[in-house]
């Protein structure tokens, strides 16, 4: 992409100085759109945020039955309800694949009669110093006091990093360990000293070319692939069918079911409709003699095309491979999902499409790729740079319909190569290189973490076979367990009930490199938790909620965050030394599972049994009944908060959830009392050096688990404290319960001290 006229002159060419505050972006909508119709990198993202700000208020507009006049919004939705009505199914699809993202922009900017409303510059820029001789970010704040309608317009925040290609400077990157710390950044690697014109479709023949180089790279120069090339046994594994894809000389499609095939790609999609020619009992003897390509959906299709292009013979697409509305098949297939995606050749990503008729390939304009190459002018001399958005991975790739999928993360996690076919051009990865059609060499280091994190698991999954892992190499992968699940539990799934199967091929990747010492065997998983460390593992809370969906099939333990519907923050296996009130029992853990053979699969049911803790009566305040978290009452200036698993009006009577209204005069808001089990805490280290002690750890908030049985709860949330002191610590330990308090509700054991309670949690 390039960098338009007014944006190089206002930014880029005249000096900042020393205390200067921000520059208005765009004043006016006639130039602001032409500056995207140029494909300037900052306007284009930039107003596709307006877009999204606009959208969002006209979906949140409620429209009142007594209002004698409607809002300039409100004439202005109903208008736009004719247009999307005529860009539904087929034609909305054809819409998608054939207008470049640009002109889509200009398109909805050239209906939207609410923009004239809007006093522009709605952003501000303000420069910073990234760290480096010659690096620099670049940051848009929105304006404040912005309106639409006298609704406030929520803009989203943008970042760019601007560098010249030998920059070279160090940046400070939170990691679970010290090798992910601490990089220095030298941007001489593959950046591009001019913008890049590209074809002006991701199916033309210059994108395939550069396909073809990658791979041929792969293969002929990356040491980290090597694992990738090595020559296939005789019975190596193959999934259970295929689509051969034919040859030239005989470009015959049919299924097969193997014994022993070549390489094949396979195709990541979203499904978003319902294909009708699809692998079923009625259909499988047909298949077997031809599959009528015309027949296929545009995603399947596309992914023949570019399969045949790139000379494999063979392809893995999950809807003509496996058999639908098959109970037995999809048992049998579904655990094999791992070595689907592992096996793999190559797999093609159709990230920007909404469904699977709206396949790979995308129209573009020339220059409308990012990153951009501009002169910068900020010192004393012209410097050649790269303009690129600060989150460039998370935003071009992952934030795109297809990585929005549950389903998906395992195929994106466990594949050792991949095409992102994007809306403005194609991406690859392997174990060694992250590139894309404007930086064919490979991405700067300086671009987004989420890459690089990529980047790391992939070379760990697809190492050498004969490779052992390193300390190093070990917490990061555990670090790369947690970061999964907190991406997984950010995306959608359409059925709840999939929750644990949907993650299994990532879990049993993870298994198999989880071992423990001395006898070097697999490490138990436990419904999305692992046993080494499990208490460790319990502290896990909910960040955001998401809307419940009521499934009457089994799905995990209340302890397991594969029970919630919400955003789960996951904390680190810790591999230091830390006291655990909570003891797991001999035992204690219970876990049947649906399928034997399946161990990172569904389950039937789970409960632990532990000896804690108790601590009982702990209430907590909120404003919002249904709020996520909530403050402890017990003690003034005391950091302790319940971070609950549900909304509290989703829990029936019978679990003993008690919110009420708050009763003091000083705060309106609610009062929720609870029970919770200790699972850890110590005294903090810095605690030590002032002589007054504090203490940091995390409890489970519990409700009763079976009726009519006293020791049987389910967990609410997560309690967390820090650094209490004083009269918090004293306040929080009075609370804690002895059996001889409640004799009635907790099973005597005469072998356990007075404070020591052995509970089973379901």
């Amino acid at each position: 992409m390039a960098i338009c006229e007014y944006c190089s002159e206002q930014l880029f060419h005249v000096p900042w100085l020393p205390g200067e505050g921000q520059r208005d972006h765009h004043a006016t909508l006639d130039g602001w759109t032409k500056s995207v119709e140029a494909a300037c990198t900052i306007c284009t993202l930039l107003f596709e945020h307006f877009k999204t700000a606009i959208q969002t208020i006209k979906k949140d507009t409620t429209f009142k039955k007594d209002d004698k006049r409607p809002s300039k919004l409100e004439k202005h939705a109903e208008l736009n309800t004719s247009v999307d009505h005529l860009q539904d199914g087929k034609e909305r699809d054809r819409y998608t694949q054939t207008i470049s993202s640009e002109t889509m922009l200009l398109d909805w900017a050239n209906r939207d009669r609410a923009l004239l409303d809007i006093k522009l510059p709605v952003y501000q820029a303000r420069i910073q110093d990234a760290g480096g001789r010659e690096a620099w970010t670049l940051k848009f704040q929105p304006r404040s006091g912005l309106l639409v309608a006298k609704d406030p317009l929520n803009l989203t925040k943008q970042s760019f990093f601007v560098y010249a290609a030998d920059c070279r400077y160090c940046v400070w990157t939170p990691g679970a360990h010290a090798t992910w710390l601490t990089e220095v950044y030298n941007t001489d690697d593959g950046s591009p000293e001019s913008n890049v014109n590209l074809a002006e479709s991701t199916k033309s023949t210059t994108t395939f070319e550069q396909i073809r180089q990658w791979i041929q790279l792969c293969e002929m120069n990356h040491k980290k692939c090597k694992s990738l090339h090595e020559e296939r046994p005789h019975d190596a594994w193959v999934p259970t069918r295929l689509i051969d894809v034919g040859t030239p000389d005989s470009p015959v499609l049919r299924l097969v079911e193997t014994e022993n095939k070549a390489d094949s790609t396979y195709d990541n999609y979203k499904w978003g409709c319902d294909p009708s020619y699809l692998l079923e009992e009625g259909t499988l003897h047909e298949f077997l003699n031809q599959i009528e390509l015309e027949k296929m959906p545009q995603t399947f299709q596309d992914a023949v095309y570019a399969t045949r292009a790139l000379g494999v013979r063979y392809l893995w697409i999950d809807a003509l491979c496996l058999l639908q509305k098959d109970e037995e098949d999809w048992l049998r297939e579904a655990p094999k999902m791992q070595e689907v995606y592992g096996n793999s050749y190559l797999s093609l990503a159709a990230v920007s499409a909404d469904n699977c008729e709206q396949g790979l390939f995308r129209q573009r304009t020339s220059s409308g790729a990012p990153p951009s190459v501009t002169s910068v002018n900020w010192g004393c001399r012209d410097t050649k740079s790269v303009v690129i958005r600060e989150d460039f991975w998370k935003g071009e790739v992952l934030s795109e319909p297809l990585y929005t999928r549950g389903w998906v993360l395992q195929e994106r996690m466990l594949a050792p190569r991949i095409l992102h076919f994007q809306r403005r051009q194609v991406l690859w990865q392997c174990p060694s290189l992250t590139a894309c059609e404007a930086i064919p060499k490979g991405l700067s280091l300086v671009v987004d973490d989420e890459r690089k994190y990529e980047l790391r698991w992939r070379q760990l999954f697809h190492r050498q076979k004969s490779s052992e892992l390193s300390k190093d190499d070990r917490a990061d992968l555990q670090e790369v367990w947690r970061l999964a699940v907190q991406n997984y539990t950010s995306c959608n799934l359409t059925k709840n009930g999939d929750k644990l199967m949907a993650i299994a091929g990532i879990a049993k990747k993870m298994q198999s490199e989880f071992r423990l010492p001395p006898d070097n065997r697999e490490e138990r998983y436990l419904a999305g938790l692992w046993e080494h460390l499990l208490a460790e593992q319990l502290a896990w809370r909910v960040v955001k909620w998401r809307e419940a969906k009521h499934e009457p099939s089994y799905r995990a333990p209340s302890w397991s965050w594969a029970s919630v519907d919400g955003i789960v923050q996951v904390p680190a296996r810790i591999t230091t030394k830390r006291k655990y009130i909570m003891k797991i029992e001999p035992e204690g853990v219970n876990l049947p599972l649906a399928k034997v053979d399946n161990p990172t699969g569904s389950i039937l049911f789970a409960s632990l049994t532990v000896e804690v803790e108790l601590y009982w009566p702990l209430k907590f305040f909120s404003p919002q009944r249904n709020a996520v978290d909530w403050t402890w009452t017990g003690a003034e200036h005391a950091w302790c908060r319940l971070y609950l698993d549900w909304p509290v009006d989703t829990y029936s009577p019978s679990e003993d959830v008690n919110v009420k209204e708050d009763p003091s005069d000083e705060s309106s808001g609610y009062q929720l009392e609870c029970r919770a089990a200790m699972v850890a805490y110590e005294r903090d280290l810095a605690s030590y050096d002032s002589g007054i002690p504090t203490y940091t750890g995390f409890a489970l908030a519990l409700k009763s688990g079976n009726a009519g049985q006293a020791s049987v709860f389910c967990r609410l949330g997560l309690i967390e404290f820090r650094n209490l002191t004083g009269d918090g610590w004293e306040a929080l330990q009075n609370a804690r319960v002895s059996r001889a308090q409640k004799k009635d509700e907790v099973a005597p054991s005469n072998d356990r001290v007075k404070d020591k309670h052995v509970i089973t949690l379901l």
